[in-house]
Order: C-alpha cells, then structure tokens, then sequence
C-alpha cells in the first residue's frame, strides 16, 4: 500500500470518528436535557420558583 493510499483511509476513518463524536454529543445533550425536564418537574411549584431566583 502507497503512502499516498495510507492517508486516504486515515482521513476517512478520521471523518468516520468525527460522526460518531457528533451522534454522542447529540445523545449527551438529549440525555442533560431530559435529566433536567425530569428533576424539575419533581421539584414541583416551590421548588421550581427558588430555581429562578
């Protein structure tokens, strides 16, 4: 294999990783956001008004 052949497949196993690290990343927020949504509809009314504050 060509050196030249060697980059080809390291950038394209690169521009694969970077897929996946986006996916993740959009996984971690959707998971932050209902973990969020969840423990603020626990805290109830007062709760969620010494929230704001």
């Amino acid at each position: 294999m060509s050196s030249q052949e060697e980059n080809r497949n390291q950038r394209f196993i690169f521009r694969i990783d970077n897929t996946q690290n986006k996916r993740r990343a959009q996984n971690d927020n959707q998971l932050i956001k209902n973990t969020y949504i969840s423990l603020y509809r626990k805290l109830g009314k007062q709760g969620q008004q010494k929230l704001r504050v």
